[in-house]
């Protein structure tokens, strides 16, 4: 068996960096603070999640667990298109080239990477700045875990209705 584990990337910086630009509008003095975290949340979040991905296919459970069969369940970096115009049309693949992942680049992406993005792997870098980031939101009052359930949910609502239009051609 093998599987991968979708984490959603352009979604969450659309919907925490309108957060954060409603955050700016009502507290002026935090204009550092929210053009710091503008545009970063998603690639921290892909960042840190790797981190964890590398720990655990690297315990001594999994090792032991791959004598049996078991397979790495790799990260799928999902919506990876750029959606803010004001971002790099590749910034959510050049940053997240990683081993043992899987990005499902749309077409347009796609074609802006093979003209010039950067295979270079970076994910490894800016980790405490990542860390610094996700341990800033709360400070800010943004409940980042409420955040990925909002946008899991609204992302399982969506493969439903698609999957149920799919049933309904069939």
């Amino acid at each position: 068996i093998a599987s991968v584990a979708s984490f959603f990337v352009s979604r969450i910086d659309s919907l925490v960096d309108s957060h954060l630009h409603e955050y700016g509008v009502a507290n002026p003095q935090a204009t550092d603070q929210v053009a710091a975290l503008t545009g970063k949340i998603a690639v921290d979040n892909a960042r840190l999640a790797y981190q964890e991905f590398l720990k655990f296919f690297a315990s001594e459970r999994f090792e032991n667990l791959k004598q049996y069969g078991a397979r790495v369940q790799r990260p799928l970096w999902a919506s990876t298109g750029t959606k803010n115009k004001a971002y790099s049309d590749t910034i959510y693949v050049d940053e997240l080239v990683a081993p043992e992942s899987v990005n499902t680049i749309p077409p347009a992406t796609l074609t802006a990477f093979l003209d010039h993005g950067d295979t270079e792997v970076r994910i490894q870098q800016d980790l405490q700045r990542a860390t610094d980031n996700f341990n800033l939101l709360p400070e800010l009052g943004f409940d980042f875990l409420r955040i990925a359930q909002d946008l899991e949910d609204k992302g399982v609502e969506q493969f439903m209705q698609a999957y149920s239009s799919l049933i309904e051609t069939i």
